[in-house]
C-alpha cells in the first residue's frame, strides 16, 4: 500500500491504529485513506474499488464498512526447507522461516490469502521487546544469546489464521429451578420450578487456530484474544506484517467445534437465568436444533520470535492484543555450571571451617555423599518420567505435543521436589555434626538405594534411557554396598575418597542427562511440513 503523498510503503502503526509512512512521516486513518486511495488510484486507472457499495465506516462487526481491493498486491513466500507459507507485501521480503529458521524463501504466484475479520495489533515491536525482556530478567541460566538486542530485534509481527465454526440455534430450553424459603421462621419449605425460554439466534464457539505449523499448546498459553477489538478485515491492518496462511482443513475441527455447542447454548442459558431467585439445578436444551451456518476465518496478531541452534527451535510467541507471552526456554550449561562452582567453592570453605569443630571421618563423608547423590538420582528419575509424559500427551489430532514454559522452569517436578532436596542437603550436614546420628547415616543410602530401584531405574527401563539406566545402576549398588564398608572400617582412606569420587562423577554425568532431556522439552525440532508433521512429533 503506498503513501498518497511520497509513494513510499505504508505501515499499519498498533500506537496509533492507522497507517504510517516511515519515509515523510504522513499519517492515516484507515477511512480517510480508503476514500483518498479510492479516487487516487481511480485517476490512475487501477482497480481498487471498494467491493461493497457502503462507505467504509470504523471497521467494528456489526458494519461491514467495504475495504479495497489490494489483496493481488500481496505475495506469498514458499520455505523450501519446511514447507511453510507466509503472505506479505512484494517489498517485505521475507529473510527467513519463522518456522524452521531456513533462508530458502521464495515467492510463488499463487493467491493471496483474504480472511474474514482481525484482531489488529495493539502492541509495537518496541513494546513487544520490553515486555519479552521484562519477563526473561527473571529467569536463571538464561543463554546468552537471548539476551542480545540483535537478537531481540528478530520480532516479526504475523498474523495467526482462526476458524470460527458459524451455527443457528432454534427452539425450546428449560432450567430446572429450586428455592429455599422459611415460613413463619419455624417451617423450611423447598419449592421447585421450570423457567422455559424461547432460543432463536446465531452463536460461535471458541475459534481454532488453522495453522499446521503452530502448535496449539502454544496458542492455548497466549490466549484470549479480546473479541471486541475484532474488525472486518482491510488490507492497511495487515500493511507492514505477515500473515500465516491456513493449512488445515476446517473439518479438522468440525466434530470438536459441534461438540462444543451444548455447552455454548447451555452457559448462555444459565447467565440468562442468573437473575432467577433461586439456584439452578439443571438444564434441558435438547428442544434446541442447532444447523451449521458455515466456517469464517479471522486472523489474529502474534509477535514471533525464533531461535534456531543446531538442530532444534526456540519458540517465542507473544499475543499482539494483550502481550501474553509463551516462551521456550532451554537452560545454559554454562551459566548453571559456574554458579555451581561457585556455590561449591562456597560449601568447601564452610566446611573447611568446620572442621575447626567437628571431625568428619572418611567412613561419614562417604556415607553423605552416596546419600546426595542417591537424592539427585532420584530427582533424575522423576525428570524421566517427566520426559515421557509430556513426550507421549497428545493436545489434539495435529499430533501436537505439550512444551516446559516461563513457569515451570526447574529440573525433578517442580518447585517442591527442589524445596525438599535443598533441605535434605542441610539436615544431612546437621546430622554428621551429631555422634548420636551415625545410625541414621548409615540407614539413609539403604533407604535412598532402594528408592533409585522403585523412582529410577524403572522410569529409565520403560522409557529406554538406557544412559541413566545404567548410571542408577551403579549407584544403587554402590548405595547398598556404602554402609557395610563404611562399618567395615578399612584403614585405606582412599578407598574411601575413590568411592565418593565415583559418586560424584555419576552425580555430574546425571545432572548433564537431566539438563539435556530439560532442553529437549522446551525447545522444538526442526519442523518438516513436507510430510504434514508441524511442531512436535515424537521426534525429539
Amino acid at each position: 500500500m503506498k503513501c498518497l503523498n511520497c509513494g513510499a510503503e505504508v505501515r499499519f502503526d498498533p500506537a496509533s491504529q492507522g497507517l504510517v509512512c516511515d519515509s515523510c512521516g504522513t499519517s492515516y486513518d484507515l477511512n480517510s485513506y480508503d476514500k483518498e486511495a479510492e479516487k487516487v488510484y481511480a485517476e490512475k486507472d487501477i482497480d481498487a474499488t471498494l467491493d461493497a457499495n457502503n462507505s467504509p465506516g470504523d471497521g467494528s462487526l456489526g458494519e461491514n464498512p467495504g475495504r479495497l481491493k489490494y489483496h493481488e498486491k500481496y505475495i506469498i513466500y514458499h520455505c523450501q526447507s519446511c514447507g511453510a507459507e507466509l503472505m506479505g507485501a512484494p517489498n517485505e521480503v521475507a529473510p527467513f522461516c519463522h518456522y524452521c529458521g531456513s533462508q530458502n524463501m521464495i515467492q510463488t504466484g499463487e493467491e493471496a490469502f483474504r480472511p474474514a475479520t482481525v484482531i489488529p495489533f495493539q502492541l509495537t515491536k518496541e513494546q513487544a521487546i520490553t515486555n519479552y525482556v521484562d519477563t526473561l530478567s527473571k529467569v536463571k541460566f538464561l543463554p546468552p544469546d537471548l539476551k542480545q538486542q540483535e537478537y531481540l530485534n528478530g520480532f516479526r509481527g504475523i498474523y495467526i489464521p482462526y476458524y470460527r465454526y458459524n451455527y443457528d440455534a432454534q427452539g425450546n430450553a428449560t432450567l430446572s429451578v429450586s428455592e429455599d424459603r422459611n415460613v413463619g421462621g419455624r417451617r423450611h419449605e423447598v419449592t421447585e420450578y421450570e423457567n422455559r425460554y424461547q432460543v432463536s439466534g446465531s452463536f460461535h464457539v471458541n475459534d481454532k487456530d488453522a495453522e499446521l505449523a503452530l502448535d496449539d499448546s502454544i496458542t492455548q498459553q497466549i490466549a484470549p484474544y479480546e473479541n471486541g477489538s475484532e474488525r472486518y478485515f482491510r488490507d492497511g491492518y495487515i500493511a507492514g506484517f505477515y500473515t500465516d496462511r491456513p493449512d488445515v482443513s476446517p473439518d479438522l475441527y468440525k466434530d470438536k467445534a459441534w461438540a462444543e455447542t451444548g455447552t455454548v447454548i447451555q452457559n448462555r442459558l444459565y447467565n440468562r437465568g442468573s437473575d432467577l431467585y433461586g439456584t439452578i439445578e439443571s438444564s434441558d436444551v435438547s428442544g434446541v436444533q442447532v444447523t451449521p451456518v458455515g466456517v469464517q476465518t479471522s486472523i489474529r496478531p502474534t509477535w514471533f520470535l525464533t531461535w534456531k541452534k543446531g538442530n532444534r527451535m526456540l519458540y517465542s510467541v507473544m499475543n499482539g492484543q494483550t502481550g501474553k507471552l509463551f516462551a521456550d526456554i532451554p537452560i545454559d550449561f554454562g551459566s548453571y555450571f559456574r554458579m555451581s562452582l561457585l556455590v561449591s567453592l562456597i560449601m568447601f570453605v564452610i566446611m573447611w571451617i568446620a572442621t575447626a569443630f567437628i571431625t568428619v571421618t572418611p567412613a561419614k563423608s562417604l556415607l553423605l555423599t552416596a546419600s546426595i547423590i542417591d537424592a539427585l538420582l532420584i530427582l533424575a528419575g522423576r525428570n524421566v518420567a517427566q520426559y515421557e509424559k509430556r513426550l507421549h500427551s497428545a493436545v489434539d489430532n495435529k499430533v501436537h505435543f505439550h512444551f516446559m514454559t516461563s513457569k515451570s522452569l526447574r529440573l525433578g517436578s517442580g518447585d517442591s521436589a527442589n524445596y525438599g532436596f535443598i533441605i535434605f542437603l542441610v539436615i544431612l550436614m546437621v546430622l554428621s555434626c551429631f555422634k548420636d546420628a551415625d545410625f541414621i547415616l548409615y540407614l539413609l543410602p539403604l533407604i535412598l538405594g532402594i528408592m533409585v530401584i522403585v523412582m529410577t531405574l524403572v522410569p529409565s527401563c520403560k522409557a529406554k534411557s538406557y544412559g541413566q539406566l545404567f548410571i542408577a545402576l551403579i549407584g544403587m549398588l554402590l548405595s547398598l554396598i556404602t554402609p557395610i564398608a563404611a562399618a567395615a572400617d578399612l584403614p585405606q582412606d582412599y578407598i574411601y575418597y575413590g568411592v565418593s569420587l565415583v559418586f560424584i562423577v555419576l552425580g555430574l554425568l546425571s545432572t548433564g542427562m537431566m539438563f539435556h532431556r530439560y532442553n529437549l522439552l522446551a525447545t522444538h525440532p526442526v519442523p518438516n511440513f513436507f510430510t504434514r508433521e508441524g511442531g512436535n512429533n515424537g521426534r525429539y
